[in-house]
């Protein structure tokens, strides 16, 4: 019996790959470590203080921009995805909770985020399978 990754075609598994790293690279590493994004500044240091706000924020760009890599790399699938669901999941509720007056909309970043677990969920189970 044909596991679900095999049922999925290979290129379709990569687009899904690269979607989520995508989305990683471009949060982290774009937003957070080389053109710095002031509302994720801002947010950040709301949640964490003027001092701190900072250098988290860089640990969260490097953060996410390992992610990134892991996701490409299908680097302990489950386990990074886990990860990634965790990050949002804690990003989302600290945001939420600390600075909801700079999301312009979090009922739908809390939607698309669900949205993106989801598919990395979807990932890491084919990533693990094949």
């Amino acid at each position: 019996m044909a596991t679900a990754a095999e049922l999925i075609p290979r290129q379709a598994r990569w687009v899904l790959r690269s979607a989520i790293a995508l989305v990683w690279l471009y949060q982290g590493l774009w937003h957070k470590l080389l053109v710095v994004d002031e509302r994720h500044q801002r947010i950040v240091a709301q949640a964490l203080g003027e001092h701190l706000g900072p250098v988290a924020l860089g640990g969260i760009g490097l953060l996410e921009t390992l992610l990134a890599f892991a996701v490409i790399f299908s680097f302990m699938p489950m386990r990074a995805a886990w990860m990634q669901i965790l990050l949002l999941a804690g990003m989302n509720t600290v945001g939420l909770l600390s600075a909801a007056k700079d999301i312009p909309d979090p009922m739908g970043m809390v939607t698309m985020n669900f949205v993106f677990a989801a598919a990395v969920w979807i990932n890491g189970r084919f990533s693990s399978e094949v």
